[in-house]
């Protein structure tokens, strides 16, 4: 069946590249199809918004108009953010509204803020909160924020509260927990407790993951009943069946998608996933790329602001994939049905088609999947290079003579110019049919709206690095605001002020008891936070600060900080702990300091409650640097001689593999299997080619009908003397194999040793070759030469 629907597709295409006209209807004759919820992005999941908030105003307004404003860009038309909860959560840490349990506090973080932007330039965007981490006060010592229910039940009614009476912002949807696991119980008692609240209009999410809710709904009506939308992240991905999701006649959405870096092929593979997927709402990840490139999944947004210091930032192509659906409908049109309106095209490729009873919007893309593939698996299916596509218009949509036409060309040599272009509007002739000549790998809208726009601002500043100096009293911000340009990656950083010794503002770490964390395989071990950039070689830093005795030991400062997200436990780096308890300095290479401490300097100046003020110097000088770059040298051969055993390693790994899968296809006695068994696996590869041999003469004495297959006793026998024959040199042959296997270890063994060698040479050099500290009054100077 495989091979039949292959050529049927093969040559359905090959009718297409021959210029032969599928024809497609379009009507409403047979009702419509599932309302249309809108199409969005996220904002958090976290701290992908942190550096939008303090760019220049006049950039920062472009950027969200690019993002928000309707029939200008994007024009999105949900709004989904995150719900802070003081923890690592992908790309930083996002403060609650709710430190602690007696603590309330909404003028905390940025998105009340993006919130109220979105809402300024497009009043009917629909708002989305959902919770990835949670204060530890809500898990109790757990990392289960269900411990007690009715707390959190209390901490997300509050911030849905909060945002009604300090923002005025009504939040429309409200979700459970990112991708982690739901609480059947906790559901019930939140959409009970927002009714008692007068939220009866704000709507659940369940579950923001895979669609196993799907079983339990189906089972309990009750749950059925409160859940008003089955949110899906990558649906088609996910691997159940969401045929269930009919039984249920809930909303669908795609409450997390697209995942891609926003470049030709980001846009390309969102393009396709907002027609193929046909549900209700589709949400991309993320929002914007507003946080440091070196952050885990950089640039995975539909555009790019992450130089708040210059005002740069990228209009990309994800932008104008998605006008092509927003700028035409609206949420609350519905889709018509399929092969109504929407289906495949022969030649590959999908179309859709929305009305809202008034007007109609056609969305047609070629994009191949091979060459603009998603990050997650997708089915892969031909496109025709050139397709022609006929459509007929029916039922109410006869009496349209005229559509307009969008299209953007995402051919890879593509330029800026050709996306989301007006094209000449298409005449309908007098059998209601109009023709489309399609393109690989390009995206039409058909509309009978005149309101589309390509919005446009003058051109953003260039790019320009990290700024030094740089240098921040903290005195001018608000209270309990997020320092700027400082990206936390666990604990909560905010502004308060204080008359201590005349300073005014300082920025305190507020996150005590750990918090319900996602980090695998282990929670985020202490508060850390980054800035600036992680190349600088040369480079020096001071900082004031103050441990209180609160059951802190002290700070940790560190400087070449590569990784961030859950992977800055284990980033390389160059970090100075200073140790208040101890009285301790501490030089490591990591900052979980496994195996990678450099020096330990002791100083009778580090007192809790006091002042102090840490000045670091890091320098390259010319002979590290030469020392450095004949290191690189070497380790690129050892690497290249590694990567060439290890290839040869793989083959002979794929060889047994293929045998064991060849293995268990044949039929064989019990007694030769057990046999086979027992042999090692240098000698199954070994009797390979002696068993492709026997293999006709063995399946020929072996009865079709039989379940166990048995031989008949001369035959066995004949086997077992044939096999013996074989056995002594097939002895001697597996033990030149082994041999062969040894040595080919050893090698691979001596090569990891002297990459591993060169890589703690390098680090030595990198980190650690002179340290030296000085003691002036109440100013301490770790001076790092490298």
């Amino acid at each position: 069946m495989k091979i039949t629907l292959t050529l049927i597709l093969s040559y359905l295409t090959s009718l297409q590249t021959h210029g032969y006209a599928f024809q497609y209807l379009i009507s409403d004759r047979n009702g419509y199809g599932r309302r249309f919820d809108g199409i969005g992005a996220i904002s958090g999941g976290g701290a992908t918004s942190k550096l939008l908030i303090n760019y220049p105003k006049i950039y920062r307004d472009e950027i969200l108009d690019f993002l928000f404003k309707p029939n200008f860009a994007a024009s999105l038309q949900i709004l989904k953010v995150e719900i802070g909860g003081d923890s690592q959560s992908t790309d930083g840490t996002e403060a609650s509204h709710m430190h602690e349990e007696n603590d309330l506090n909404f003028n905390r973080g940025y998105e009340w803020f993006l919130m109220k932007e979105a809402k300024k330039r497009n009043p009917e965007i629909l708002l989305y909160g959902l919770p990835w981490v949670f204060p530890g006060w809500l898990g109790g010592g757990k990392s289960n924020p269900y411990s007690n229910r009715t707390k959190l039940v209390k901490y997300i009614t509050n911030w849905i509260i909060g945002a009604e009476k300090f923002h005025n912002l009504t939040i429309d949807f409200v979700g459970i927990w990112n991708e982690r696991p739901y609480d059947i119980l906790y559901i019930k008692m939140l959409r009970k407790r927002l009714d008692e609240l007068g939220y009866q209009k704000t709507k659940i999410v369940a579950a923001d993951g895979e669609w196993n809710i799907l079983d339990d709904m189906l089972n309990d009506p009750e749950l059925a009943q409160v859940v008003d939308v089955i949110g899906v992240h990558y649906p088609g991905f996910t691997g159940a069946n969401p045929l269930k999701s009919l039984l249920t006649d809930k909303i669908l959405w795609g409450s997390e998608e697209y995942s891609a870096e926003n470049n030709l092929l980001g846009g390309g593979c969102w393009a396709r996933v907002l027609n193929e997927r046909y549900v209700q709402g589709s949400i991309a990840w993320n929002l914007i790329a507003s946080y440091y490139p070196n952050l885990p999944y950089g640039r995975c947004s539909l555009m790019t602001a992450s130089e708040p210091w210059s005002g740069h930032y990228e209009v990309n192509s994800p932008i104008w994939a998605s006008a092509h659906h927003t700028q035409f409908t609206k949420p609350g049109w519905y889709f018509l049905r399929h092969s109504n309106g929407v289906g495949n095209l022969t030649g590959g490729g999908t179309y859709l088609s929305l009305t809202d009873e008034k007007h109609l919007t056609i969305i047609v893309e070629t994009m191949d999947p091979q060459e603009f593939p998603c990050f997650y698996p997708m089915p892969k299916y031909p496109v025709a290079s050139h397709q022609i596509a006929s459509f007929k218009l029916s039922g109410k949509f006869k009496a349209i003579t005229t559509l307009k036409v969008w299209q953007s060309d995402f051919t890879k040599d593509y330029k800026k110019e050709a996306l989301f272009q007006r094209q000449n509007p298409i005449f309908i002739d007098s059998t209601s049919t109009f023709t489309l000549h399609l393109k690989r790998n390009t995206v039409v809208t058909l509309t009978t709206l005149s309101t589309g726009s390509k919005g446009f601002h003058k051109e953003s500043p260039k790019s320009v690095p990290f700024p030094l100096p740089y240098f921040d009293s903290f005195d001018n911000y608000r209270d309990s605001e997020e320092p700027y340009n400082i990206a936390q990656q666990a604990g909560t950083f905010e502004v308060h002020f204080t008359d201590y010794e005349n300073r005014k503002g300082v920025i305190q770490q507020m996150v005590v008891k750990p918090p319900v964390d996602t980090c695998l395989p282990f929670p985020m071990s202490r508060p850390v936070a980054v800035f600036g950039n992680y190349l600088w070689s040369d480079v020096q830093f001071a900082i004031d600060f103050l441990v209180p005795k609160n059951g802190s030991d002290g700070i940790v400062l560190g400087a070449r900080v590569r990784d961030g997200g859950c992977n800055i436990c284990y980033s390389p780096g160059t970090f100075v702990y200073i140790n208040l308890k101890k009285k301790l300095i501490t030089v490591a290479g990591n900052f979980s300091k496994n195996n990678r401490t450099y020096a330990e300097i002791p100083s009778d100046m580090l007192h809790f409650n006091q002042w102090l003020t840490v000045k670091i110097v890091l320098k390259v000088n010319a002979q590290n640097n030469e020392v450095i770059r004949n290191l690189k040298r070497e380790n690129a051969e050892y690497q290249k001689n590694f990567s060439l055993v290890e290839g040869e390693h793989e083959k002979m790994k794929r060889k047994i593999a293929k045998l064991e899968e060849l293995l268990k296809m044949r039929h064989v006695t019990a007694e030769a299997v057990k046999d086979l068994t027992n042999m090692s696996l240098a000698s199954k590869c070994m009797i390979e080619q002696m068993l492709a041999s026997l293999e006709k003469k063995l399946l020929n004495r072996h009865s079709s009908d039989s379940q166990n297959f048995p031989l008949k006793e001369t035959q066995e026998k004949a086997f077992d003397t044939e096999f013996s024959r074989d056995e002594n040199h097939l002895v001697i042959e597996n033990r030149e194999l082994q041999n062969s296997l040894k040595e080919k270890d050893e090698e691979i063994t001596k090569l990891r040793k002297q990459l591993m060698d060169n890589h703690t040479q390098c680090s030595s050099v990198a980190l650690g070759t002179f340290r030296q500290i000085k003691v002036q009054e109440s100013f301490l100077t770790l001076q790092l030469q490298v």
